[in-house]
């Protein structure tokens, strides 16, 4: 679907900047712990409804859930109970929660009673309680507000969350510093809501914010959203839609919640700073000019420059970090070389440029750190352990560029991208752009290997 495409290309490259911008916050809803056996809302209340006698698909969850607390023998404490052993029932934190979790963002809300999103986090400081915000105590490296309350030491305290149609209507006024905290992010970041559906009523509850007070006036939201699956209700939903691109919330469509996974895992590599690996070997001094030219080019991009001990990585680095002294903007942090912490050679530099670091205990532990602080892979010539690389690469979503005209393992990851055609920057890369890969003047191949990258990196 085209309009789902270019829905998601947009959020990827705008909330991605906003990341790395330190300007993005998350809000989760109860998709998010789909996968944890944590039922939805209708599913969660489906034994009311049931005992109620209320039409199947009764479309609000508040009022539903209210009526069994005023109506039925018992109603609070049992509306507690069953709760409390809906959520008994779940498995723990699962990928999507450490996706989520690992996402370099500033804040962290939910609507959910589950703890599996912080505790997916090794120290974060939750706020579940409005008088939570009231302290100056010292937070985490992340803030997880639980905007509904939250499940304690297996208990729930009816009074202390949010269900019930009048808890929602007295919000604004139990909740004032919650409240009052989200209405500032809404207005100063970007967020990117996650798990919600038009019916959700915390969904509506957010959203009536963006109508009435920030129409026009906040900064770009997000929001990853199931479509219905009945086609008679696809109408409306195409007009809910509308309705929030107008004030400023842009709609994602997917079909199931399982879609947030790979959203997430293209988001963490775009949130990175922009940093490339550089992966390759050659023998002598056979690519020595060609990595010249790009070092020099990387660093006219602003790009930072990453690599291992290999041949290609150092001749890159040493070129674009001579390239940024030339231009007087050097600074030793952009152009980091790793060695393995235990390693049988010495340390041996050509010069005394950039940053020498030690990560991991063998080769297979450095690769695998480098990748993931990497935003793309730029790949020359290569053998064995570059084929490595570009294979981690590959399994971590992070985009890879080679360069063909240097035969080696990047000739035969040229041979696959012709085949399959990437997306690389919410564009598909292109039949041209592939040939200036294998350009025999390796001049014009660099050049092309630039561009690339910079739109895999979403840097035009």
């Amino acid at each position: 679907m085209a309009t789902h495409n270019n829905a998601l290309e947009s959020c990827i490259a705008e909330f991605g900047k906003y990341l790395t911008a330190s300007q993005g916050a998350i809000f989760c809803g109860a998709g998010i712990s789909r996968n944890s056996g944590i039922p939805l809302w209708s599913e969660l209340l489906e034994e009311p409804r049931k005992e109620l006698g209320l039409p199947h698909g009764f479309p609000d969850a508040p009022l539903l859930a209210q009526y069994f607390v005023n109506n039925a023998r018992d109603g609070k404490r049992r509306l507690t109970k069953m709760i409390e052993a809906s959520l008994k029932q779940g498995t723990g934190p699962s990928e999507l929660h450490r996706l989520v979790a690992a996402l370099p963002a500033a804040e962290f809300w939910t609507t959910n009673y589950d703890t599996y999103l912080e505790d997916a986090m090794s120290d974060a400081d939750v706020r579940s309680k409005d008088d939570d915000l009231a302290s100056d105590r010292p937070t985490g490296s992340k803030t997880v507000f639980k905007m509904h309350g939250s499940l304690h030491a297996g208990r729930l305290d009816l009074r202390r969350i949010v269900l019930t149609r009048d808890s929602y209507e007295r919000y604004e006024n139990e909740w004032p510093r919650m409240w009052a905290h989200l209405l500032s992010t809404f207005s100063s970041m970007s967020i990117l809501f996650l798990g919600f559906g038009f019916t959700d009523p915390n969904i509506e509850q957010i959203f009536r914010v963006a109508r009435v007070r920030f129409q026009g006036r906040a900064r770009q939201h997000f929001a990853v959203i199931r479509a219905p699956r009945r086609k008679t209700s696809l109408r409306v939903f195409e007009y809910q839609v509308q309705e929030l691109q107008r004030v400023g919330v842009g709609v994602v469509p997917i079909r199931a919640f399982d879609e947030i996974e790979g959203l997430l895992r293209r988001l963490l590599v775009v949130a990175r700073p922009p940093r490339v690996f550089v992966s390759g070997s050659y023998p002598d001094i056979l690519w020595d000019a060609a990595c010249q030219r790009l070092g020099r080019a990387l660093e006219a991009a602003q790009i930072e420059i990453m690599s291992g001990s290999s041949t290609a990585g150092r001749a890159v680095s040493y070129a674009a970090a001579a390239a940024a002294r030339e231009r007087g903007r050097y600074r030793p942090e952009v152009f980091t070389l790793f060695w393995r912490t235990v390693s049988r050679e010495p340390v041996r530099l050509r010069e005394r440029l950039g940053t020498v670091k030690f990560l991991g205990n063998n080769y297979d532990e450095l690769r695998s750190a480098l990748v993931r602080e990497a935003r793309a892979l730029v790949v020359i010539g290569g053998r064995e352990g570059t084929a490595q690389e570009v294979d981690l690469a590959r399994a971590g979503g992070v985009p890879i560029v080679p360069i063909a005209a240097t035969g080696g393992v990047a000739k035969n990851a040229w041979k696959r991208m012709i085949r399959q055609r990437p997306m690389f920057g919410g564009r598909r890369v292109s039949q041209e752009q592939l040939r200036g890969l294998a350009n025999p003047d390796v001049d014009r191949a660099v050049d092309a290997a630039v561009e690339l990258l910079k739109q895999a990196m979403y840097l035009r």
